[in-house]
């Protein structure tokens, strides 16, 4: 038995089955609004139950296969009774899987230093830890589980199962004193026994992953407590004021392929009211990832959903453009508003990239996805190669998109993780960043134009200097350092270590160097080009960064980000990270925060949910496989920050929700000093998205002198604003005096 063959490379056998090349089904022509949308879902689930194997995440029905092909063949491979045992861990079937695998270790594990009675162990070791977390984290829920240092109601109360797990690890240690991956876990698995750090044998402890004294978070999980502790798979969110109201709310989604969107509705008091039927969302399933905007200028956000990702051919699916009816509900406009295109995405960002006052749409599309894989994995089999075509669409002011893609020099097919729009050289038109996964990324500079079908945009990632990192996921455009300049943050999910991941957090906290490819910050030079500032800022971290986000958190002055971390493998169990922004560098806080959630983190908001003066923050947790379901998080910060003004800014000639706007601050101390802050209308980074009012970080000022407004309007019209309150939230209209 080759060791290839037991390789917990994630997905694997299980991606490359997704190869087969399915297609949305036609939307019924009698049907329209989310009534079309709603049914043409339906339908793609119903598709993908009758073939299970094109889908990696129905795990229930794929385990279901593989017994079949053991029942029919009478076959006692090793091979395949394997991946019956993946597949029912997948599914949730903890404990058969581990009955399963207990039998395998028996016949085939007798000889210790066998590749295959390894790659059993580690696959035991790993249900045991799973069944740990479904028996205390999920049947026993407390708002501290899962969150590094595991501390509290992190600690297991039913601890036979990672027991169990300590053991196999201990002893794939002493075969192989190397395995970091092996040695991470199991500082996990004693922390959640209460037996950290003093409790881990002393070769295989690895120190630094809890404070030395007990430290007061800065953050904690009220997601429960209010009634928005989603569980569900890996999905987006999107926070935003939808009906007027002054609070903000959410509109989160599930990956898996019948799991309801979910609108909940602020109710004035701090909490959350379940408005996903009332406003006619029922039906409306699926998405990793959400961004919203005004696209049609109403004075309401709209919300986009996108959908099939990391499914290949079988990601043929519609995205869902939800337009806000003003009234508390919302319609599916997606086929009339011409955005039917199906194709495998999660990434989409708005902007008005031709300054006509109607914000357009950039969709960025999965294209010969196996490539990437085999890029970073190695052997999986390239036969199939399918290009989805990313596409720009231009607002027609009607209610209607039309596609330009091809017209203005974004005729891109490639693995798109992530995009963003951002204006690299200050001329007041819209720049495109796109990350793709396994190739170079690409900066493409608006050359601007008469018409949205002569537009142009020039490539020019290599001259700025901003292609990498290879193995790229979400991105985001951002004035760290607060020079005025929109500089670039660019995060890894280096494939080549994919399931290797807690071995490269563990190189981290020992000392050692690590393997895989670290993010990238660019500093803006203020000439079309940038600089790699990664190392110098600290940054140069274990990464595998799926989502994420930024906000000044304490209100200093300084952005601070949050990625949500992670990989499909069920032992990527590795901490969300948050930094803090101190100017030039940034502060790895992760664990004195009440942060560092060990669940995969996807789609991340930053909001001031309950009105107290200070950024929140709310997390999607889960995972890809069926079973790997977790509580969504809503981290209420309770540390002490600066002052701050919050603007929701109102276009005329500009795009309603004015995204694209740049706002600068003058500001001055109590002591006379003056600083100057900077930001952009946006919703934050590509994965994960942050109300349209920027909210301004002021620390100690006092008094805001003068705010300077430049609409994205084509003669970049300025407005000024003198002698602003700190600790206010203004609504200021373009032109307002």
């Amino acid at each position: 038995m080759k060791r290839e063959a037991l390789r917990w490379k994630i997905l694997g056998m299980a991606f490359v089955a997704g190869l087969a090349a399915c297609r949305a089904p036609e939307p019924p022509a009698t049907l329209s609004g989310t009534a079309r949308m709603v049914d043409t879902l339906a339908a793609i689930y119903r598709r993908a139950l009758a073939d299970p194997m094109a889908y990696y995440l129905l795990n229930s029905q794929r385990a279901e296969w593989w017994h079949r092909q053991l029942e029919q063949t009478g076959s006692s491979s090793l091979s395949l009774r394997f991946n019956y045992a993946r597949e029912l861990l997948a599914a949730g079937q903890t404990e058969a899987a581990i009955r399963e695998l207990q039998a395998l270790l028996a016949r085939f594990g007798t000889y210790e230093g066998a590749p295959e009675t390894r790659q059993l162990l580690e696959a035991l070791a790993t249900a045991y830890f799973r069944l740990g977390e479904q028996q205390n984290c999920l049947a026993l829920p407390h708002p501290e589980a899962c969150i590094l240092p595991l501390q509290g109601g992190g600690i297991h109360r039913r601890r036979e199962a990672v027991q169990q797990a300590a053991a196999l690890w201990e002893r794939l240690l002493e075969s192989r004193p190397f395995d970091f991956q092996s040695r991470w876990l199991l500082n996990l698995a004693y922390m959640a026994m209460g037996r950290y750090p003093d409790g881990v044998p002393a070769r295989w402890r690895i120190n630094g992953l809890a404070p030395a004294q007990p430290v007061a978070p800065s953050f904690r999980n009220v997601a429960m407590a209010l009634g928005v502790d989603v569980v569900g798979l890996a999905g987006g969110v999107s926070a935003e004021d939808f009906n007027g109201d002054g609070w903000v709310d959410l509109l989160v989604t599930s990956y898996g392929l019948n799991d309801q969107v979910r609108l909940f509705l602020a109710d004035g008091q701090g909490g959350f009211v379940d408005h996903t039927e009332a406003a006619g969302l029922k039906g409306i399933i699926g998405g990793l990832n959400t961004v919203h905007a005004d696209y049609d200028n109403d004075g309401d956000v709209d919300v986009l959903i996108l959908r099939g990702a990391w499914l290949g051919p079988a990601g043929r699916m519609p995205n869902s453009l939800l337009r806000n009816n003003g009234d508390g509900t919302f319609t599916d406009v997606t086929y009339e508003a011409g955005l039917g295109y199906a194709c495998p995405s999660q990434t989409a960002a708005f902007a008005d990239f031709n300054l006509d006052g109607w914000i357009d749409l950039f969709v960025g599309c999965e294209s010969n996805w196996v490539s990437a894989w085999a890029v970073g994995l190695g052997g999986l089999p390239e036969d199939q190669f399918v290009e989805f075509p990313c596409a720009l669409y231009v607002n027609n002011g009607d209610g209607t998109f039309t596609d330009v893609a091809p017209d203005v020099g974004l005729d891109l097919k490639a693995m798109v993780k992530g995009a963003a729009w951002g204006d690299v050289n200050n001329d007041g038109l819209p720049d495109l960043y796109v990350s793709v996964l396994g190739g170079p990324n690409h900066l493409f500079v608006n050359r601007g134009g008469t018409d949205p079908r002569n537009w142009h945009f020039e490539e020019a990632a290599e001259q700025a200097g901003v292609t990498g990192p290879l193995f790229s996921f979400p991105v985001w455009f951002f004035d760290y350092n607060q020079d005025g300049l929109e500089d670039l943050f660019v995060a890894s999910f280096d494939l080549r270590y994919l399931a290797e991941t807690p071995a490269e957090y563990a190189l981290e906290w020992l000392g050692i160097r690590r393997r895989s490819e670290p993010p990238a910050l660019y500093r803006n030079n203020g000439d079309g080009t940038f600089t790699d500032v990664t190392r110098e800022a600290g940054l140069d971290r274990a990464c595998f960064t799926m989502s994420g986000n930024y906000g000044d958190l304490n209100s200093d002055g300084w952005p601070d980000m949050y990625w949500g971390t992670g990989t499909p493998d069920f032992r990527a169990l590795v901490p969300n990270r948050l930094f803090m922004g101190r100017g030039e560098t940034f502060e790895d806080v992760t664990l004195v925060s009440g942060t560092g959630h060990l669940q995969k983190g996807h789609g991340v908001a930053m909001a001031d949910f309950d009105r107290d003066g200070d950024l929140d923050m709310y997390v999607v947790l889960g995972g890809a496989f069926e079973s790997d379901v977790f509580p969504n998080a809503l981290f209420e910060n309770v540390q002490s920050t600066g002052n701050r003004i919050q603007l929701r800014l109102v276009g005329r000639r500009a795009n309603r929700a004015a995204i694209g706007a740049r706002i600068r601050l003058v500001v001055r101390t109590s002591d006379g000093r003056r600083r100057v802050h900077y930001a952009t209308v946006s919703s934050g980074g590509s994965f994960g998205a942050s109300p349209l009012m920027p909210w301004i970080g002021l620390g100690d000022a006092m008094h805001i002198d003068t705010l300077e407004i430049r609409w994205p309007t084509p003669d970049g019209r300025r407005d000024l604003h003198f002698n602003l309150e700190v600790n206010r939230t203004y609504v200021l209209e373009e032109g307002q005096r």
